[in-house]
């Protein structure tokens, strides 16, 4: 079982592509994390991640030496991962599925992939939503142009991943009873792409295809059954970014 949430400030170092080291801070106290890294000269991206690239071996490591002196000196402790940077996972899923398919990272330092994600997401069993009680310090958004949105988070502890749809609108809520789309656990991201081509997309559009069904007689349609109530407690659906990254990521992954 992974760990219970503790107050604690963490750096993990994910190998990346490109020869490059994703360095996330992470933690109740993810801000002294944070502190380290800037003071140890990590760059900060686009996508809100410090990255230190290994192309210079004798300046990687330099900058290793001194992130492990500043992170001492902020109470924070260094981590290197076993697992490749998430975003990695995201790209080889996306390059699994058909059509071009946009992704994106959302970091999450305090360590919850935040409410305005999960609530809107669309399972049949707890599976990502069982997530708010532990640990991740970052999830996956994958968006195809139709408007098929799929989040992927990591599991702590086991190693695996998982990858459940998003609801593309309120009117989706309660549509067919109890039923959604089950939850992609996997330990690969082949694995991954290919069981969401497989199981997910077909019952995310069979679901979608019901709930567009026209209205009965006398009754609403079955996109119509949302509750105000739902709309308060699930408020916008969360917005596309105007910064994405393209599909296109590494040609080929060990996962």
């Amino acid at each position: 079982m992974p760990a219970v949430l503790t107050s604690s400030a963490a750096i993990t170092l994910h190998l990346a592509a490109g020869d490059t080291i994703v360095v996330l801070p992470s933690g109740e106290r993810h801000r002294w994390a944070t502190t380290a890294l800037d003071l140890a000269g990590f760059t900060r991206h686009q996508d809100e991640a410090h990255r230190l690239p290994l192309g210079d071996y004798a300046q990687a490591r330099a900058a290793l030496a001194q992130l492990h002196e500043t992170a001492w000196d902020c109470q924070a402790k260094v981590i290197t991962s076993e697992r490749l940077y998430l975003g990695v996972i995201e790209h080889v899923v996306a390059e699994g599925l058909p059509g071009p398919w946009e992704v994106d990272i959302e970091h999450s330092p305090d360590g919850f992939i935040p409410a305005r994600l999960l609530d809107w997401v669309w399972e049949a069993s707890p599976g990502l939503s069982a997530l708010s009680k532990y640990r991740t310090s970052c999830a996956a958004i994958l968006r195809d142009a139709g408007g098929t949105d799929l989040l992927l988070p990591e599991r702590p502890g086991d190693g695996s991943y998982l990858v459940d749809a998003v609801m593309p609108s309120l009117d989706h809520v309660h549509v067919v009873g109890t039923g959604a789309p089950r939850t992609i656990i996997v330990t690969t991201a082949h694995g991954a792409a290919a069981d969401a081509l497989l199981c997910l997309l077909p019952e995310f559009e069979q679901l979608v295809l019901l709930a567009r069904l026209p209205r009965r007689a006398g009754g609403p349609a079955l996109g119509e059954r949302c509750q105000a109530g739902d709309r308060a407690r699930l408020g916008p659906r969360p917005a596309r970014r105007d910064r994405v990254h393209g599909a296109a990521g590494p040609s080929s992954s060990p996962l």
